[in-house]
């Protein structure tokens, strides 16, 4: 803390982090919030003020978005068309499955993988059966 020389009072001090004029009776700098000592030269650096969060903390894990979509593509396959989401529901499921292996820290969602494979095996295994018997069925008939 240095005395203004431009005073000759002595009444105004100098912080030595920013340079603002202060008056002398200041216990902190009004602009950098520095602690200002009771004696010439003395500086007491300010404790932080306490948060409320952990800024070196993990980060946030998220669902990984194959896996989501793998989940999506085996419902759809099921109720709507059966065919090709399956084969999207297994291809994104086994990628996603993948992903949260090699990135535990980021993403999570290995269930919605695990469910969307079950959904477009079992479809892609229902179609494939169906096909099958269709065949079966027609050739059966024809005579063949």
């Amino acid at each position: 803390m240095e005395v203004n020389p431009s005073c000759p009072s002595g009444e105004d001090v100098v912080c030595p982090r920013c340079g603002k004029v202060l008056r002398r009776d200041y216990s902190f700098c009004t602009h950098c919030g520095l602690r200002l000592g009771r004696d010439r030269g003395q500086e007491t650096p300010l404790s932080p003020p306490p948060s409320f969060y952990y800024p070196y903390s993990s980060p946030h894990r998220r669902v990984e978005p194959m896996a989501l979509a793998s989940l999506i593509c085996g419902l759809v396959s099921f109720l709507l068309i059966p065919f090709f989401p399956a084969i999207a529901a297994l291809v994104l499921g086994i990628m996603g499955r993948n992903r949260i292996k090699q990135y535990p820290q980021y993403f999570e969602g290995d269930a919605y993988a695990v469910v969307g494979i079950i959904l477009g095996a079992t479809n892609l295994f229902a179609v494939i059966v169906g096909a099958l018997l269709l065949v079966v069925s027609l050739v059966s008939r024809s005579g063949f």
